[in-house]
């Protein structure tokens, strides 16, 4: 929030779901909300700043991609993908922001002013450095000059500070080290990589396995990419699903079609437009997809609804959604389309729901088309029991 508490700053992504395909489907941004209005300002600002702005159509101040070419670190480009952190300094002049998938800060004009002076002028935005792998979080120091970042996969803080000659990083300090086994160590860099070849095209601004599925959740979006040999009709947008459980949920995909891990690895690379990984990288993703659970239900349960709904899921819907992973890892005719059968696990933190998010409640996914009929109370107990799966 801006220091008169009239402006907010929000770090987010913006996401090009109809695309087609994932390279430069996702893109960092920066927005700025006028508070008294609750309008979002047009950007980069007038001359006057924010005193005259407009509300904006297209509002966003996208951030820094590889088309800025002095941004460019490793020589295919390298672009920001998802902020995880901004602070402002005290004279609400300067944003410092994190990135956690591109490994990088990226320090810009509150008001976005256009300075021949900055790394990317017409963006308003100083300087980008790179520190540590997956920064998650930014302090700024009392001088509004150095911030301190805390790199998660290195267990490391960088101190970044803004000079006259540009921004740099003048100090790196490890703390720790990782107590994970090598194997899923690797697969977890590779999954949270934004700027890694293999895995993404970072001249078009990058993207990671995490920009859909961050820490292995859902985006909550819908996807128009291609579809290849499936049966999935093109034009339609397919839910983002979260990757719990997956070593328990086999076949993958909506369609069904990817048979294990390895050739689930390989087809989402190969829509990141990624060079490829190797047999041994394809085993480290697996490695650390396989860590990848539910999180614990805090939900209250009334004991009487969850065993009723407990009763009733086993009668009515276990057919299709049997087992521990309540899937039975089979493809069943929806509509046009074959659609494979997707785990309730965790299913309380994946809506919206359906292949094609069109079930916004998890009361709607019950009542969708192909379900059994039930009653307004059945469906509330059986909604009861699924919420604590």
């Amino acid at each position: 929030m801006a220091p008169d508490g009239s402006r907010l700053y929000v770090a987010h992504v913006q996401s090009r779901t109809q695309a087609g395909s994932l390279a430069f489907a996702v893109a960092p941004a920066i927005s700025t909300v006028d508070l008294a209005s609750g309008e979002t300002l047009q950007e980069p600002a007038p001359p006057d700043f924010f005193e005259e702005a407009a509300a904006a159509d297209f509002p966003a101040t996208v951030l820094v991609t590889s088309t800025d070419d002095r941004c460019n670190f490793n020589g295919r480009g390298t672009g920001m993908d998802a902020p995880s952190s901004v602070v402002l300094d005290a004279f609400g002049e300067w944003l410092f922001v994190a990135d956690h998938n591109s490994n990088a800060v990226a320090v810009l004009s509150a008001t976005r002013r256009n300075d021949d002076r900055f790394e990317s002028p017409e963006r308003g935005i100083y300087g980008v450095v790179r520190v540590g792998a997956r920064p998650t979080g930014i302090a700024l120091a009392g001088d509004n000059r150095r911030a301190w970042v805390h790199n998660a996969l290195d267990y490391s803080v960088s101190q970044v500070e803004l000079k006259s000659m540009g921004l740099t990083v003048t100090r790196e300090s490890t703390f720790a080290a990782s107590e994970l086994p090598a194997d899923v160590e690797n697969g977890r860099r590779i999954f949270y990589s934004a700027v890694d070849p293999r895995v993404t095209r970072p001249e078009l601004g990058g993207l990671s396995c995490s920009s859909c599925h961050p820490d292995g959740r859902t985006d909550g979006l819908q996807w128009q990419l291609n579809r290849g040999s499936s049966s999935l009709p093109e034009g339609e947008g397919l839910n983002t699903p979260a990757l719990w459980n997956l070593d328990r949920t086999a076949p993958y995909a909506w369609s069904g079609s990817l048979a294990d891990l390895p050739a689930f690895t390989t087809h989402m690379v190969g829509q990141m437009g990624g060079d490829g990984l190797d047999r041994w990288e394809l085993e480290d993703v697996t490695a650390y997809l396989k860590t990848l659970r539910p999180p614990a239900s805090q939900r209250p349960v009334v004991a009487v609804e969850a065993s009723e709904g407990e009763q009733l899921f086993a009668a009515q819907c276990s057919s299709c959604h049997a087992g521990t992973q309540l899937t039975d890892g089979l493809t069943h005719l929806s509509g046009s389309a074959l659609i494979d059968t997707p785990s309730l696990a965790g299913v309380a933190g994946t809506g919206p729901w359906l292949h094609d998010g069109s079930a916004r409640t998890l009361r709607d996914a019950i009542r969708h088309p192909g379900a059994p009929r039930l009653s307004a109370a059945e469906g509330a107990a059986v909604q009861a029991w699924l919420l604590n799966r």
